[in-house]
């Protein structure tokens, strides 16, 4: 559970960044 959360947090986060860098990291965190 603890981890879904997280995956939503970041998602905002680098939806704020919105940046290939954030993409990329976000691909890492979601898989």
């Amino acid at each position: 559970m603890t981890l879904y959360l997280s995956a939503f947090a970041s998602s905002l986060y680098f939806v704020r960044i919105s940046t290939n860098k954030g993409s990329v990291l976000k691909k890492v965190v979601v898989f």
